[in-house]
């Protein structure tokens, strides 16, 4: 099996944007998460 490792540099304003992907990202898994587990 082979892998790959990325460094990323975002200026500013990607990393924001970056940062609230992750978060809306995040969310989202815990929502559908809960939602399992209540079935």
């Amino acid at each position: 099996m082979r892998s790959y490792k990325f460094r990323l540099y975002p200026g500013k304003t990607q990393e924001k944007e970056l940062r609230h992907h992750l978060w809306v990202s995040k969310e989202l898994w815990n929502e559908m998460l809960a939602f399992t587990k209540e079935i």
